[in-house]
């Protein structure tokens, strides 16, 4: 089994308790209300086959994007897509994808079970993980697609929006599609400034987005991708099994998107929660990442410490399988105060 976070059965296995989980990125708000009204009032249909196509989420999505509804493709959630993208690639005489590293483990798993073969662009923690200038260089037209993660997982980082702008152009001159995985974006301070579905047109731009963390959705599973190359939409459409989303997850979908207040409501924590989380490793002596995201990136000198606070409790995310990442690096998610307290205390009795 690969390694990621919420493995809350193997722990209680385990320990016999619950855990205060900080492995996995989700809205420690919850579920919406609307959201879980929407999905209660789904159930009356559940006998009836859900609509393959997802017109309504998708007219939703669209209006909510200002794009064409055309240009969207739902899923079971993000990985689905990814799975189904790696597949529609094989398509192509071009088999080399570009990635940083470290960035989303699942990634490499699905481009290289369906053949393809991944290059890294190492990051580093001298220059803060962040993509460098160079990257544009490392662009040619042997390449099928380069994978970029806005923010990354699991750095936090952001690329630099003219930077963004000079790979894609890069891309598009090389004949490269450039794809970004935007699953995290919303939980940035100013998510708007990052987005790059302004460029969807005339580009070779596939944009990856997912109700799963901003909306703590990740058991309904949903995601959905956004480009404007039809023909590579519908190869990616032809690989999936039938029905792959639900009734249920079309209408939380839907009734997600006009949850406006929630959003802001997240955004607002998160930033404040993540900054105090920051000062407080700091305090610790620990080395941090400055990530921008709902998670924290950080070094700890104990390559135990997940296991340690396990014994007590507490689940973090070990990131010994992104590559470029050695046993002492950590990854935590930004909850609410409460369980960020806990945190820090814990993580202060095994200094």
């Amino acid at each position: 089994m690969r390694v990621h976070g919420g493995d809350i059965l193997s722990y209680e296995a385990q320990f016999h308790k619950k855990p205060l989980d900080f492995s996995v990125n989700v809205s420690p708000i919850g579920l919406p209300e609307g959201v879980r009204q929407a999905v209660i009032n789904a159930l009356d249909a559940s006998g009836e086959y859900p609509d393959v196509s997802c017109r309504e989420l998708r007219q939703a999505l669209a209006d909510y994007h200002g794009i064409d509804p055309e240009w969207i493709l739902c899923g079971n959630g993000a990985a689905d897509l990814i799975d189904r993208l790696a597949f529609a690639l094989t398509g192509t005489e071009k088999k080399k994808i570009l990635l940083t590293a470290p960035t989303f483990t699942e990634y490499r798993y699905a481009f290289e079970r369906f053949g393809l073969e991944c290059v890294s662009y190492p990051l580093s923690y001298e220059n803060g993980f962040a993509i460098g200038e160079d990257f544009p260089d490392r662009i040619s037209s042997d390449l099928t697609a380069v994978m970029l993660c806005e923010p990354n997982n699991p750095t936090g980082k952001t690329t630099d929006r003219k930077l963004l702008n000079r790979i894609l152009e890069k891309c598009k001159s090389c004949g490269v599609m450039l794809i970004i995985d935007e699953c995290f974006q919303e939980f940035l301070d100013e998510p708007e400034a990052h987005m790059m579905q302004g460029y969807l047109e005339k580009n070779p731009l596939l944009i990856l987005k997912s109700f799963t963390k901003t909306y703590a959705m990740a058991g309904i599973r949903l995601g959905y991708c956004l480009c404007a190359d039809q023909e590579l939409l519908k190869k990616m459409e032809q690989a999936a099994q039938p029905w792959a989303v639900s009734g249920l997850a079309q209408a939380a979908g839907v009734a997600a998107l006009k949850e406006t207040a929630y959003l802001k409501k997240v955004q607002i924590q998160n930033q404040n929660e993540r900054n105090r989380l920051k000062a407080a490793l700091a305090d610790a002596g620990c080395k941090y990442v400055q990530g921008e995201a709902n998670y924290i990136l950080f070094w700890h000198e104990r390559t135990d410490l997940s296991d340690r606070l396990a014994e007590q409790g507490i689940l973090i995310r070990t990131c010994t399988d992104y590559e470029g990442l050695n046993p002492h690096w950590y990854r935590v998610a930004v909850l609410g105060k409460e369980e960020n307290d806990r945190l820090l205390e814990t993580l202060v009795k095994e200094n």
